[in-house]
């Protein structure tokens, strides 16, 4: 899938198969699915999880139509909300 490419492409193919609306994940499920730790960054700042297409994390899952919310560094979660998609 062209869309789907690169570092984060199995995380933007996973959400492509997401039914609901709303997802809610661990950090631990993300890296499931990636087959690879999150940077410690992901863990010590949420712009990290930000929806700026400028980041290579951020391309994946707009790219898969999905936006982040309520992320929670504490309890290592956040919500992917459906969105439009982004090229």
């Amino acid at each position: 899938m062209e869309r789907c490419r690169g570092t984060y492409g199995p995380l933007c193919r996973h959400l492509l198969t997401v039914q609901e609306k709303r997802w809610t994940v661990t950090f631990k499920e993300i890296e499931e699915i990636l087959e690879f730790p999150l940077p410690t960054s992901a863990r010590e700042h949420r712009a990290w999880w930000g929806n700026d297409g400028t980041h290579v994390q951020a391309r994946a899952w707009r790219a898969a139509g999905w936006r982040t919310q309520d992320v929670d560094l504490g309890a290592e979660t956040l919500v992917f909300e459906r969105s439009a998609p982004s090229a």
